[in-house]
């Protein structure tokens, strides 16, 4: 029977953990449901394409594939999609199952473009070049 846990992270932030034990797999997401308006409706329809390709860390798309493949094949996705008046943000990211990991690894831990995700994570000077 799976299991769920929900914390509040802050205003208007909650994680939620769902896990059943009977998959090899596993997904963490992040999704952003933000206002759809004039002004941002461009720039929000770029972010998926920005956030599942580059980081500061992982500069180019090449490193960000590599770090990936390190951690068993794990998978970066990113899309955006409309909700009423609002365009909904969502990040994921899913591997192998730590108790699959060979070597005993933290494939979750390993996650951490999730630790302290922010779009600001993906964007060069903390904001898009035009």
């Amino acid at each position: 029977m799976p299991d769920m846990q929900v914390r509040i992270l802050g205003d208007n932030i909650v994680a939620r953990n769902l896990v059943d034990r009977k998959f090899k797999t596993m997904r963490i997401s992040f999704n952003m449901l933000m206002p759809l308006t004039e002004e941002y409706a461009a720039v929000y329809a770029v972010l998926p394409t920005m956030v599942s390709r580059v980081t500061k860390k992982y500069p180019d798309y090449t490193a960000l594939s590599r770090y990936l493949s390190a951690l068993y094949g794990a998978s970066l996705s990113a899309s955006i999609s409309k909700v009423g008046d609002n365009q909904l943000l969502s990040v994921a990211v899913s591997g192998i199952s730590n108790k699959y990991a060979l070597e005993g690894e933290n494939i979750a831990g390993e996650f951490h473009i999730f630790r302290r995700f922010s779009i600001q994570e993906f964007l060069p000077n903390h904001r898009f070049s035009v």
